[in-house]
C-alpha cells in the first residue's frame, strides 16, 4: 500500500493531549495512530494511556500503528488496512464453501496472514473456492458453562488472505460452527489495537467488556514481540525476578497496548 487510490482522503493531525501523529480517514470513520518507540521511550507515558486515548474514541475506529510491527509484520498491516480501506479484492462469501483444514494448513495460513500468528484450536475451518483458501478460523471445542445444559465457544482466530476480503465470510464459518457444534453462545476477544469492533457488532456480537492493557517486551534490534511469561520462560529466568531488572539486562521495550474487548454472540439453536 505505498499509494492510495484517489478517492481515498486522508488528513495528518496531531493528536490532542497525545505526541503522536495520526492519519484520519473521515469517509471511513477511521484514523491511525503511528507509535514510533523514540517517541514513546521519550514520553514515559503511563501504562493505560492507550486504553484512556481508545475511550476517548468509543465510535471511531482506531488502529495503532506500531513500530516494531510495522517493519516486522508489515504485509500483514498492510492487508488489514487495505480491508478497512475497502481497496482489497473483495470475494463473496457464498461463492465460497467451507472444509475442515489440518494443524498443517491452518499454521502456514494464520503466521502468514494473521497479526498474531497462529494459535491452538480444536476446529479449524477453511472458505475455499476451488483449491484457493481464502479465509481460516479456529474455535475452541464447546464448554459446558455453569448453567444447566448451556455450552459456550470461543472464536479464537480469523484471517483473510493476503489482498482479499471475503464478504460474509467471518458469518459463515461461525454459522458453519453452530450448526455443528450447536453452542449457546460464541465468545471472541477483539484486539483494541485495531478498532472497537464494529464489525463483530454487526454480525450479532455484544460487547462485555474492556480488558486492562496487555504488557510486551519488544526487542528494538530484531522488532521481536514477547509476552512476558514467555520471554521469561525461554530465557530461563527465575520467577520473580524484576521487570526492569529484565528489561535492562537484554535491552528490551516494554510496551502498553490498549487492552482487548470481550465480546459473545448469542446463537438461536
Amino acid at each position: 500500500m505505498n499509494s492510495l487510490p484517489g478517492s481515498i482522503v486522508f488528513n495528518k493531525i496531531n493528536m490532542l493531549e497525545s505526541p503522536f501523529t495520526a492519519l484520519v480517514f473521515h469517509d471511513f470513520n477511521l484514523q491511525l495512530v503511528l507509535i514510533p518507540f523514540n517517541i514513546y521511550i521519550q514520553e514515559k507515558l503511563a501504562a493505560n494511556f492507550f486504553v484512556e486515548m481508545a475511550n476517548a474514541y468509543p465510535h471511531l475506529q482506531t488502529i495503532y500503528i506500531w513500530e516494531d510491527e510495522w517493519y516486522s509484520k508489515n504485509n500483514i498491516i498492510k492487508n488489514r488496512l487495505s480491508s478497512k480501506l475497502r481497496i482489497s479484492e473483495r470475494v463473496h462469501g457464498r461463492k465460497t464453501i467451507v472444509k475442515r483444514i489440518d494443524k498443517a494448513i491452518a499454521y502456514s495460513f494464520m503466521q502468514t496472514q494473521h497479526l498474531q500468528g497462529y494459535s491452538t484450536g480444536y476446529y479449524k475451518y477453511g472458505l475455499y473456492e476451488k483449491t484457493l483458501l481464502y479465509a481460516v478460523a479456529l474455535f475452541s471445542k464447546t464448554r459446558k458453562m455453569w448453567a444447566e445444559n448451556y455450552i459456550s465457544a470461543e472464536l479464537i482466530r480469523y484471517a483473510n488472505l493476503e489482498g482479499h476480503h471475503v464478504s460474509g465470510g467471518l458469518s459463515k464459518l461461525i454459522n458453519h460452527y453452530i450448526q455443528e457444534h450447536k453452542p449457546n453462545d460464541i465468545m471472541t476477544y477483539v484486539d483494541r489495537d485495531w478498532g472497537n469492533g464494529d464489525g463483530y457488532i454487526k454480525i450479532g456480537f455484544e460487547v462485555v467488556e474492556t480488558t486492562p492493557a496487555q504488557a510486551f517486551w519488544v526487542n528494538p534490534k530484531t522488532y521481536k514481540r514477547y509476552h512476558q511469561q514467555r520471554f521469561c520462560k525461554e530465557m530461563g529466568i527465575a520467577i520473580g525476578t524484576p521487570a526492569e531488572t529484565i528489561v535492562k539486562q537484554y535491552g528490551l521495550i516494554e510496551v502498553y497496548n490498549s487492552g482487548n474487548i470481550k465480546m459473545i454472540k448469542p446463537c438461536s439453536i
